[in-house]
């Protein structure tokens, strides 16, 4: 007799996912008690799939069904998942599979719409809320990188979503530490702490020094928001009006990476993120004709790991 625990379960789903699947049924054989999954293909009605079993004899019974149309975690985190029908689910308006929009999420991003209503990018026409939504966005479509085999896993890729979406709700409303922590998980929250920026520090260091710092000392999680942060601005620094402004930001967002490559030992998927922040400089410093601004990174020396990781851009 052998039950399949939770995180046998979790496994065999997270397997399952990206691989043409519409569900898993998670099986009982009645003969030894032994639990199996058995993956349904997006093109098979899972109904004839569960009728075949019991239409030739077979008398194991169904324990759970997962649904790859809905979020995974949510269902997970069900006491018993019975989620056969809908076979198909419409995409959600964010571009976020649905298979990671938890409910988490969904109210994560009603909570940051409410706190960035009325709020503009420095533009003065963009809406505030369009940049965490930007950075959601971002930090999903880097979500291959991420090796998923367990519960946690998918746990924590939820929370870094989460922490994008609210990374800037406490430097820019009167939120409280405690409403975020009453509303959602812990580690998104400390993520969320740890993006918040500290005004004092920024006039007593300076804006750059400051952020070296700060980003040295972030968890892997934060610093993978951060950089997505970085990323979704710089993309964004076309449309800014100030050509001071323009180069001032190419240039802090140089230095404190090019510090950071030195300093820190960075994870694949923070050197993908690099490497693409590392190309958007350089198309702006031609389209903006910078001719002042020097991207270089040989000075980082050529045995330096990072530097040897990241791709030429």
């Amino acid at each position: 007799m052998t039950a399949m625990s939770k995180a046998e379960i979790a496994k065999a789903v997270l397997w399952g996912m990206g691989k043409g699947y519409s569900h898993v049924i998670i099986w009982c054989d009645t003969w030894d008690y032994t639990d199996y999954p058995q993956y349904v293909h997006i093109n098979d009605d899972i109904d004839e799939v569960i009728n075949d079993k019991s239409r030739y004899g077979n008398m194991d019974r169904i324990m759970e069904i997962y649904n790859y149309n809905i979020s995974i975690l949510d269902q997970l985190n069900e006491r018993v998942a019975y989620n056969k029908k809908p076979k198909k689910v419409a995409e959600n308006e964010y571009g976020i599979s649905n298979l990671y929009f938890t409910n988490d999420l969904k109210r994560a991003i009603d909570f940051a719409k409410d706190i960035h209503a009325g709020q503009f990018r420095k533009d003065g026409i963009t809406p505030y809320i369009n940049h965490p939504l930007t950075v959601l966005k971002l930090a999903y479509s880097y979500i291959e990188l991420f090796n998923m085999q367990t519960l946690k896993d998918l746990q924590d890729i939820n929370d870094i979503f989460v922490s994008c979406v609210l990374h800037d709700v406490l430097e820019m409303s009167n939120t409280s530490i405690e409403m975020l922590k009453k509303n959602f998980p812990s580690f998104a929250v400390s993520m969320v702490l740890e993006l918040t920026n500290d005004e004092t520090k920024i006039n007593l260091l300076g804006k750059t020094k400051y952020l070296q710092a700060k980003m040295l000392d972030m968890s892997i999680g934060a610093m993978f928001v951060k950089l997505c942060d970085r990323l979704a601005n710089v993309k964004d620094l076309i449309r800014a009006q100030d050509c001071q402004f323009q180069e001032n930001y190419i240039k802090e967002t140089y230095d404190i990476i090019s510090y950071l490559l030195n300093e820190v030992e960075f994870n694949s998927f923070h050197l993908t993120v690099i490497n693409d922040i590392f190309k958007e400089l350089r198309k702006l410093t031609i389209n903006l004709n910078l001719k002042n601004v020097n991207l270089n990174l040989n000075n980082l020396g050529e045995d330096n790991p990072n530097i040897l990781a990241l791709k030429p851009f």
